[in-house]
């Protein structure tokens, strides 16, 4: 059963939980419950809340926190692993349109698995009828499926994962052959069609494999590739101030990531996980150079941002940039994500100009059993999905700052922060330095009593060529803690539910959005 409970401030025992910062000047609450394997939500600019499932429903839950009985559903075909319905986004102009766009594992065939959706959502709260925007060349086999979409100026951005194939040392070369949609960041026109000035619209040959393991050469371009060189971005987000991508890849064996870029960039995989280097003799299809014998060639793009699989850490989660004009400063220009493995949720001071991370900044922000979506409303209020609890719930001030706050469109889509990537955005001219690996003392920030938190990288720029490793279901909702206890309650809260529920997860089978299982 599906139970939306709006205005409630607290989430019962295994539920979410705020901390640090948080916890004294925002509020939490649980908007729905009950879910099977929810995978991402949009706030429509009604209050009303869309919510996808894996397995293919579609939950609406009313601006009054009621439950919508619509039935809806979007079909998914040879579900396997971490496909399903993994996306929802709304078009930037749904107060007239009223069109949602969702990624579903709807093709019949792997070859052509991975779908982008055009769906009317009519004042019934019922779907139309389907238009498919990409149908061609998202290739699915088991896992690292992708899934995230994102709408800014009338263009779609599209994550996809580069099939799988798991290996240490990867063999997969999908993220760097440039006739693959696979591994990838795509832009498109709404209607599915390419913009003259994606990277690759105006070439004719380009690096490219006709397999993921078969020998690079050059072939014609899949010319809706914005960014390539990934191993599965399953979430990303645009900022509006700067224009760059943020974007978590899940990782491999060793490291998880975030990566920030634009037009053109190439973020490493497979040659790189992380600031590991794989080495030419473990990888003899690598060319010299790493990225910069690709065509059209640039250096690697190092991650801002790497963290270990330590614990249950194993499969990162990205957020939108937090820049609500109406929530507390210390909030402000702060990076959000989490882990769908530990179900923790940490925050990172963003640098002034943007490009990169502040280091010795990460902060604990909530714990949560699963997170798989995080997503900013019309009104600023951050969603957070857990996919292993079933739950959806919503983050915002205790206190507003603005009542006369308007937020850029792209937030309103549900996409995070948003903003036009150009080529400003391409990290090709080498990244400043930073605390990370290779003997150089790193920087730790204990989250939740783990000393072994994520460490912080190198900044937003390029690899050297020669270089092998681099630094670099209660369904109930629950009540307000009041009174002036409210913070030490909470904490005290805060701490009893971490120990719950660790020992809870230690005994929970593998997440399906788990960057480290060993599949085909």
């Amino acid at each position: 059963m599906i139970v939306a409970c709006f205005g409630l401030t607290s989430a019962p025992a295994w539920g979410a939980a705020l901390l640090g910062e948080a916890l004294n000047s925002l509020q939490l609450d649980r908007v729905a419950s009950g879910l099977t394997q929810p995978t991402d939500v949009v706030a429509l600019p009604d209050g009303t809340l869309v919510i996808t499932q894996r397995l293919g429903d579609v939950a609406v839950v009313r601006p009054d926190g009621s439950l919508s009985e619509a039935a809806n559903h979007i079909a998914i075909v040879s579900l396997n692993a971490e496909q399903g319905l993994l996306g929802v986004v709304a078009d930037v102009d749904f107060a007239s349109d009223r069109q949602l766009y969702f990624y579903a594992s709807a093709g019949a065939n792997t070859e052509d698995k991975h779908k982008v959706l055009r769906v009317p959502f009519g004042t019934d709260d019922r779907l139309g009828d389907a238009i498919t925007i990409i149908d061609k060349g998202l290739v699915g086999f088991l896992n690292h499926a992708g899934g995230g979409l994102i709408i800014h100026e009338h263009q779609l951005y599209v994550s996809v994962g580069d099939t799988g194939a798991n290996a240490t040392p990867p063999y997969n070369q999908l993220g760097t052959c440039l006739n693959s949609p696979n591994g990838k960041i795509l832009r498109v026109n709404l209607d599915g069609s390419v913009p003259v000035d994606n990277p690759l619209a105006n070439l004719t040959a380009v690096t490219g494999c006709k397999d993921r393991s078969a020998p690079l050469e050059p072939l014609p371009p899949d010319k809706r590739i914005y960014a390539w060189g990934l191993r599965n971005p399953f979430r990303f987000a645009i900022d509006a101030a700067s224009g760059l991508l943020w974007i978590a890849d899940v990782g491999e064996s060793a490291k998880e990531e975030v990566d920030v870029g634009g037009i053109g960039s190439h973020f490493g995989w497979p040659f790189y996980e992380g600031t590991v280097h794989y080495s030419q003799a473990q990888q003899p299809f690598q060319p010299e150079g790493a990225c910069l014998g690709i065509s059209p060639p640039g250096p690697c793009v190092p991650p801002v941002f790497e963290y270990s699989h330590t614990g249950l850490r194993a499969s990162v989660i990205g957020g939108p940039v937090l820049d609500a004009c109406d929530w507390p400063a210390e909030f402000r220009a702060r990076y959000l994500f989490g882990d769908n493995g530990s179900g923790e949720v940490w925050t990172l001071e963003m640098t002034p100009d943007r490009r990169s991370v502040v280091p010795g900044s990460l902060k604990p922000f909530a714990q949560m059993t699963g997170p798989a979506s995080f997503r900013v409303g019309p009104d600023g209020s951050l969603y957070m999905v857990d996919v292993t609890s079933g739950d959806v719930y919503r983050v915002q001030p205790q206190k507003r700052l603005s009542d006369n706050c308007q937020l850029e469109p792209p937030d309103a889509t549900g996409g995070g922060a948003g903003g036009m990537v150009d080529s400003s955005g391409d990290g090709g001219q080498g990244g400043q330095g930073g605390v990370g690996l290779g003997g150089n003392p790193l920087q730790t920030a204990p989250i939740g009593g783990d000393p072994a938190a994520p460490i912080q990288s190198g900044g937003e720029g390029g690899r050297s060529s020669d270089e092998e490793s681099r630094p670099r279901n209660d369904s109930s909702c629950s009540c307000r803690f009041g009174g002036d206890g409210r913070a030490i309650t909470a904490l005290a809260h805060a701490i009893l539910l971490l120990t719950m529920l660790r020992l809870r997860r230690r005994a929970r089978p593998r997440s399906l959005l788990s960057g480290g299982e060993r599949s085909a």
